[in-house]
């Protein structure tokens, strides 16, 4: 062996001791950030490119409408804040399958789902080693996403429809291969003296170079998705080795689909880091592939394969989004105050103790059992909404991820929809009132249906006249009431409990309110709101002292006579 052989050798053998060491630090790394990360606050960053992507598996397989939380529940309850704070996945799979199964009320298999979450608690090894096979089925996303990048990936619309993958001819790489192994031979036959071996092998390369570009904008989301494919296969075989005893439904369904894809998955996963340069410890390789246009081959095979094993395929990502949900509330359930699991029965009387509201810094806690049809009066600012809110959260949470932000929570199975921030439609041109009796009536014909229903309302039908309001509620509300249904409405019309007192219980909340300081205490109170603050706010925040005594006066001339005073424009002297 010549002293330039073993040079070359030695140069190598550095060059992979490099590699391995650099592998070695990166995953001792990333398992670092894992544990660190565990059980503490999520501080990721999203905005609405984030959620499109997020939402996809529920638009591509979307849940039975009756199950599912509606968009307008869904922002009336600020359930987006809410999902950031649950959400600890830390691969794509898991965001979307967290946010498709939160929107999903009712979910029948809390015991099993409880049962896995516990496992995981109660085995970190375990757990730290599927987390980071997690992370790696999309790092490259991960980092995109914190260097506020687009991301454009479509891996279960891919997987939906195969007919999507571009069909790209393999004819262009196989040119690339036959010129690439023709420059090869050319530099090793001409004279080391003459340069156009070199020369021809530069203009291959560049060829070659070119057309990968061309390759990569055509197939680039189609990449990742290929990608993703064979990491879940490998992530798969991870989840494999969990003990059966525990897994048993959800490896009797993994086992077989493995079986089949397994063998191949390892060098599927390699060859697609190297062709698509997905991996950064492989560029040296990456930069041969593209030499021979390798690519082209090993895109025509994975997508090949995917489209071959869509099913199996679906069943790999769906168990990872599973495993990713109970680890993932593992670590939600250790950033909060308190916590229960809820205790479901047949009794329409809501129970709880120690409630409070999950996205509140410095949460008021509520206990009390209050009964199936409610209005609840008090105060501006005093707690109302934050209130029904609070309850609303609840029983979501309670029915999809079996835990409720209580020392207690007793509740009725049910489908929980809001009417509490409807806005003017432009596209639509419907007014707010518009808006809101749409909402209603959609409400009350879904009171035709076997399903028990949560219904939580904020001011209903605010958008119009004090008479009317009042006249076209108490109809609609003694209409909820005579029906099997939850009902809590939230409001400043003191008529209706009144008028509706035969139907519905009433709680208030209150304040204390002098010159110089407003106090809110934040409890429930049985009864009606004694008062109102409206009046008393105005002199708070220091308006001209007249216009708070005309208020004062039109009030008590309301309240002694029904009707309002005349106001008559005073003569100037």
């Amino acid at each position: 062996m010549n002293k330039e052989t073993i040079i070359v050798f030695c140069v190598l053998f550095i060059f992979f001791i490099l590699l391995s060491l650099f592998a070695w630090y990166k995953k001792k790394r990333i398992l670092k950030m894992l544990t660190d990360k565990y059980g503490k606050p999520s501080t990721r960053n999203y905005d609405e490119r984030d959620f499109m992507h997020i939402s996809q598996l529920l638009r591509l397989f979307p849940v039975k409408e009756k199950y599912l939380v509606d968009d307008i529940t869904w922002h009336d309850l600020q359930m987006p804040i809410l999902y950031k704070q649950m959400n600890h996945s830390v691969s794509h799979i898991g965001d979307e399958y967290l946010y498709r199964h939160i929107r999903t009320q009712q979910y029948d298999k809390l015991n099993r789902l409880e049962k896995h979450i516990q496992y995981f608690n109660a085995h970190p090894e375990e757990r730290l080693k599927l987390q980071y096979s997690f992370y790696n089925i999309n790092p490259e996303t991960r980092a995109r996403q914190a260097a506020n990048q687009k991301v454009s990936s479509n891996y279960f619309a891919h997987l939906k429809d195969t007919d999507l993958f571009p069909r790209i001819s393999v004819v262009p790489s196989a040119v690339i291969l036959i010129l690439a192994v023709l420059s090869c031979f050319l530099l090793l036959l001409l004279p080391s003296e003459d340069g156009t071996g070199v020369l021809v092998m530069t203009f291959v390369f560049m060829g070659s170079i070119f057309y990968f570009s061309h390759f990569i904008r055509k197939t680039g989301s189609f990449v990742l998705t290929l990608k993703t494919f064979t990491a879940s296969v490998n992530t798969s075989g991870q989840i494999a080795r969990l003990e059966s005893k525990i897994f048993d439904k959800e490896l009797q369904t993994l086992i077989p689909a493995l079986k089949k894809l397994q063998k191949k998955a390892r060098l599927m996963n390699i060859l697609v880091n190297i062709c698509m340069m997905q991996n950064s410890t492989t560029t040296i390789l990456s930069f041969i592939a593209i030499y021979f246009g390798l690519y082209g081959f090993v895109y025509q095979w994975v997508a090949g394969i995917i489209k071959k094993n869509t099913e199996e395929a679906m069943i790999f990502y769906e168990l990872i989004g599973y495993i990713e949900l109970c680890i993932c509330q593992s670590s939600y359930r250790k950033t909060l105050l308190h916590y229960c699991h809820p205790v479901f029965s047949d009794n329409t009387q809501l129970e709880f103790v120690g409630l409070y509201h999950p996205l509140l810094q410095k949460p008021v806690t509520n206990s009390k059992s209050v009964n199936q049809r409610f209005i609840i009066t008090g105060a501006n600012a005093s707690g109302k909404s934050t209130f029904a809110k609070t309850l609303a959260i609840n029983a979501i949470t309670a029915q999809t991820i079996n835990i409720c932000y209580a020392e207690k929570f007793s509740l009725h199975p049910a489908c929980i929809y809001t009417s509490m921030n409807l806005n003017d439609d432009i596209t639509t041109g419907d007014s707010f009132y518009m808006a809101e009796i749409k909402r209603l009536k959609g409400f009350l014909d879904s009171l035709a249906t076997d399903s028990y229903k949560m219904f939580f309302a904020d001011e209903i039908l605010k958008g119009t006249n004090t008479t009317e309001r009042i006249a076209a509620a108490s109809a609609i509300l003694k209409r909820f009431a005579e029906s099997n249904c939850f009902i809590c409405l939230t409001t400043h019309d003191i008529e209706l409990t009144s008028i509706l007192q035969h139907y519905y219980s009433n709680y208030h909340f209150k304040e204390i309110t002098t010159d110089t300081e407003i106090c809110y205490d934040y409890k429930l109170h049985d009864g009606v709101t004694p008062a109102s603050n409206a009046i008393a706010l105005l002199k708070f925040f220091r308006y001209d002292p007249a216009i708070v005594d005309e208020a004062s006066k039109s009030a008590r001339h309301f309240i002694n006579n029904s009707e309002w005073e005349i106001i008559t424009p005073q003569r100037k002297v």
